[in-house]
């Protein structure tokens, strides 16, 4: 029967139908893909021969071949997307020529999401970047500032040690003073014993 002899599958259109898809080249030697629709003709119980249609269907396989190719690479670009890779683009190597335009704006779409995505992460990085930058300033801003007034303590602190030195000199100065003032009184005192002593009539 038909299914046997030109190993075609039934059509699921009409159960007595056989389909078969196959390529085919021109007399140009352009490749064609056609679809062959071959229907038996019974007379009285017999067979009687076949009526076989064929279509040309070259643009409908290149257009789900281009499909199916734009959605792969899509996907892929939607992973790396995804995986961190903000400078993934779809960038379609399919053939363009067999999808409608409507089709590949999609493509412009996509890789314009992917364009706008990493200048807003681009711009938050930098961001990042210039709080941290600043950050680190104002820590070493306030480093210094610790050493300067650790530099002001040690010098306060050395000032009072100068003062409290020198008001132990000053303790041994007024001490010495003292000292000399009471000597002097001690010799005054003996002058003027030794005066009162002179003066007094000799026996």
């Amino acid at each position: 029967n038909a299914h046997r002899t030109t190993d075609a599958e039934r059509s699921g259109r009409d159960q007595r139908a056989y389909e078969r898809d196959e390529a085919l080249v021109n007399a140009d030697g352009e490749e064609l893909r056609v679809q062959s629709v071959a229907t038996p003709i019974y007379e009285g119980g017999s067979f009687a021969g076949v009526i076989q249609l064929v279509n040309d269907v070259t643009e409908k396989i290149e257009r789900q071949e281009a499909m199916r190719a734009l959605v792969q690479q899509s996907a892929e670009t939607g992973d790396r997307l995804t995986d961190g890779h903000l400078d993934a683009r779809v960038n379609f190597t399919g053939d363009r020529d067999a999808l409608d335009d409507e089709t590949l704006e999609l493509v412009s779409v996509i890789d314009e999401v992917a364009a706008n995505t990493q200048e807003l992460v681009q711009g938050f990085v930098t961001e990042v970047n210039e709080l941290s930058e600043s950050a680190a300033e104002i820590a070493e801003s306030a480093v210094e500032v610790d050493e300067q007034v650790d530099t002001q303590n040690n010098s306060i602190e050395e000032i009072a040690q100068e003062m409290e030195d020198l008001s132990a000199t000053m303790e041994e100065i007024a001490a010495t003073s003292d000292q000399v003032t009471a000597a002097a009184e001690q010799a005054r005192e003996a002058a003027d014993d030794g005066a009162a002593a002179s003066e007094r009539p000799q026996e």
